[in-house]
């Protein structure tokens, strides 16, 4: 564990913060988590002795969180009245949007951000939840000794998980009514449709610190599906079970690492073939990170597949233009599978592709390069080809936006060198034409209302994407439309467009399939639109993808054979 002192740049100048973060190098295959603190009491001591007392010394380095301690200056935290925000309040969010100050480098995803305010504190902590609690400001908060009252008006009234300690009643009432409570179990009450969103309300004799992290904020993740973020609990972490493989120096002459997660058959020993799933993390993540966005090992678990979250060769981003000068990416893929199938059983007629972002153009690279090794893919949210940046504003898919902008621009992004990002599309279609018999793969690929190319135009990076699945599948293009608004600006509206409602803790999250059939009949092209999010992972998408792309086997002609599920 490592404490260091950081000079913060806040929105009102220079801030003195404490960091402490884990040992070793940053950026690895792990998943990192943020605790905010604010506390009156300053210095190190003040932090290692509060540290000692919530039994988060060990975790730094066990669960790789980061814990950040803005120093008070006045000897209190004001909060701002009415729905302004405070000098206070704009230095947490902050914080929060810059993964803390990076101590040490190290970061963490927007969904696990915490909030901790003791007296003073707490009445910050609770006022800015309260008015913005975007993903990128809270997964959970807990405020201890507060006294500051809690009015209706001008508040967000969005779910934010909450242990409320000797906090006053209109604190509590208003959580208990922004988690839409209407379940009791002892001190804690809970929304019975989705009971991440929770609220304790308890005394300081009741209050337990050491259990604060793992049996509340560990539970809990806030995922970026609408503008202030919607809770869900954090159960997708990697299993006992899972076997990490690090530093493996494979065929391509290089060492690389991966996670594996193997079904009960497999750990069994017995050999039944099983199909494989491939998933890339997106740009600057890792496969734990991909691990509990996806989810995709518990759906294994259940139906009996192999699932892999991979690092990248370089443990940043995928090499999707091919560079000869980087690691080739493909190559490890190849390589990786015949790794896998030398250890395990792998069903070679059902390997399947997904990844997110920057990986989802991986997911697609690896599928459209050897569509005689990969059977479907299902990838969530990418901007891939990466041709140009015309239509790119990344501030649509922001996790925080501000109550008076609702809209902001993002800084303008230089245009990429298109000829190069399409390359690798070209020469698919190339290899596609010298095919006797051409191959077709199925393709399933995610994308949100507040993505950072939505609306879909002609010339975006969405509509380079859709129209080559759709050349390479045999599917009729349409034309683009650009007149196109409200829920579904997709360009090219499906040729059959199913609504879904498929997530049970909200019911409200609503889907777009735009279902795209070839002259054969075959579904080859789904645009799955989701209302509202923005670029992350759904909890049901895993499900989705899997249900689609567990349809398909390539057969070692190079033909799909089909089978509908139940």
């Amino acid at each position: 564990m490592n404490m260091e002192s950081m000079r913060f740049s806040s929105p009102d100048g220079p801030w003195e913060v404490l960091g402490v973060y884990p040992d070793g190098e940053p950026r690895g295959m792990w998943k990192e988590s943020l605790l905010l603190v604010l506390s009156e009491q300053t210095g190190e001591d003040a932090a290692r002795k509060l540290m000692q007392e919530y039994d988060l010394e060990r975790r730094v380095n066990t669960e790789k969180l980061l814990v950040i301690f803005p120093q008070c200056r006045s000897g209190r935290w004001t909060a701002g009245e009415g729905n302004t925000l405070s000098p206070d309040e704009k230095l947490v969010h902050a914080l929060l949007m810059q993964a803390g100050g990076s101590p040490g480098g190290w970061g963490a995803g927007f969904d696990v951000h915490h909030l901790l305010g003791i007296d003073s504190g707490a009445d910050v902590v609770c006022s800015l939840v309260a008015k913005q609690p975007s993903m990128g400001c809270a997964a959970s908060v807990c405020a201890i000794g507060g006294t500051r009252e809690l009015t209706v008006e001008g508040l967000s009234h969005a779910a934010v998980p909450a242990v409320l300690v000797d906090m006053p009643r209109s604190v509590v009432d208003y959580f208990c009514a922004a988690n839409q409570v209407d379940a009791q179990d002892g001190a804690r009450r809970y929304c019975s449709q989705n009971p991440a969103q929770s609220v304790t309300a308890v005394t300081r004799s009741a209050f337990q610190p050491e259990r604060l992290w793992p049996d509340f904020c560990a539970q809990v993740r806030r995922i970026n599906s609408r503008a202030e973020g919607d809770v869900v609990a954090r159960n997708y972490r990697l299993p006992e079970h899972a076997v990490i493989r690090e530093n493996v120096v494979l065929s391509d002459g290089l060492s690389h690492d991966w996670i594996e997660v193997l079904p009960p058959s497999v750990r069994a020993g017995k050999p039944d073939p099983v199909p494989l799933i491939l998933i890339s993390h997106g740009m600057g993540e890792s496969p734990e990170k991909a691990c509990e966005s996806f989810g995709m090992h518990l759906i294994g678990e259940r139906e009996g597949f192999l699932t892999v979250y991979v690092f990248s060769s370089n443990h940043r981003g995928w090499n999707l233009n091919l560079y000869e000068d980087q690691p080739d990416d493909v190559q490890y893929y190849m390589a990786l599978i015949a790794y896998l199938k030398e250890r395990y059983p792998i069903d070679s007629k059902r390997i399947y592709t997904t990844g997110f972002s920057n990986g989802a153009g991986m997911a697609m690279l690896f599928a459209l390069m050897h569509p005689e090794v990969v059977a479907a893919a299902c990838p969530v949210d990418s901007t891939f080809p990466y041709a140009t940046m015309k239509f790119f504003n990344p501030a649509r898919s922001a996790p925080y936006l501000t109550r008076e902008d609702k809209t902001p621009q993002g800084d303008p992004i230089p245009s990429m060198d298109p000829d190069t990002a399409l390359r690798p599309l070209r020469r698919a279609l190339e290899l596609q034409k010298e095919r006797e018999h051409p191959l077709r793969l199925p393709v399933m690929y995610f994308y949100g209302s507040r993505e950072s190319e939505y609306p879909i135009r002609a010339g975006s990076n969405q509509e380079m994407n859709y129209r080559f699945w759709k050349e390479f599948n045999d599917i009729p293009q349409g034309k683009t439309d650009d007149t196109l608004g409200g829920t579904d600006a997709v360009g090219v509206p499906g040729m059959e467009i199913r609504i879904l409602h498929p997530y049970a803790a909200h019911p409200e999250h609503t889907f777009s399939d735009h279902v795209f059939f070839n002259d054969e009949g075959l579904d080859a092209y789904h645009l799955m639109l989701m209302h509202g999010k923005a670029h992350d992972v759904h909890p049901c998408e895993s499900q989705l993808g899997w249900d689609f792309v567990s349809r398909f086997s390539r057969e070692s002609d190079g033909t799909l054979t089909v089978t509908e599920k139940v």
